[in-house]
């Protein structure tokens, strides 16, 4: 197994423009090996779980290139959703129980979903299309006992993940930022130009690349990606 990349290996400070090559050229490389993995690897269970992940790393890698001069908002959500991506990774690979879990969660979330459809007050009873969300509700909870699958109350928080693998001191800091950021907190409201600092932006900034390379770095190890294609630069 290859030694783990530090900060220094893959991000530069630079000008907006500099950072906005600079995720291109990631975004570029998650597609090169998006493709690669693809082409040669079986489309297991186990591996369409890794490979979801690592596709909705490179949507968020969008999300994160297009929050540049945006409200710092949307860069606290692109950071924290690529940290949170790393953190499920991280744990499904750790585990192969943890895949189970995971895919549990899916479940679950989706029954969460509609039984907040079904919650919400409308203006006529809707008798028919609730019936069909009821009819849905039961479906995936006979799939999850079909498939053996563990019963997923209430999906792991970002904090719980975090200590599984090691992160928690990380994780309470990390979080202390985004609670302040993320949402329309009375800090960001009230003192925007003080919340959406350079400092700040460039904390979010950095560590979102940082997850993003950590990510890219596990699932390669994990599909055996050829070592030239992992360490291809643009030119």
């Amino acid at each position: 197994m290859q030694p783990e990349k530090t900060l220094k290996d893959h991000i530069k400070n630079g000008t907006e423009d500099d950072l906005k090559a600079a995720l291109e050229e990631i975004h570029t490389r998650f597609l090169d090996i998006s493709n690669w993995i693809t082409k040669n690897r079986d489309r297991t269970n186990e591996n369409l779980v890794v490979f979801n992940l690592f596709s909705s790393t490179m949507q968020y890698l969008r999300v994160l290139n297009i929050s540049i001069k945006e409200h710092i908002s949307i860069l606290a959500l692109a950071t924290r959703s690529l940290y949170e991506l790393n953190l499920t990774i991280r744990l499904i690979l750790k585990d192969p129980n943890n895949f189970n879990s995971w895919c549990s969660e899916a479940i679950t979330d989706k029954i969460q979903m509609l039984e907040g459809l079904l919650g919400i007050q409308t203006v006529s009873s809707m008798s028919e299309q609730r019936n069909i969300l009821q009819v849905e509700i039961d479906r995936l909870k006979t799939l999850r006992e079909n498939n053996q699958l563990p019963t997923i109350k209430s999906p792991a928080s970002a904090g719980q993940i975090a200590q599984q693998v090691g992160l928690s001191d990380e994780h309470k800091n990390l979080y202390k930022l985004f609670s302040k950021v993320v949402h329309p907190s009375s800090y960001l409201v009230n003192d925007y130009k003080n919340a959406a600092s350079i400092e700040t932006r460039m904390i979010l900034q950095t560590h979102a690349q940082l997850y993003a390379w950590d990510t890219f770095s596990r699932v390669c190890e994990h599909f055996n990606v050829p070592s030239e294609l992992r360490e291809k630069r643009n030119t």
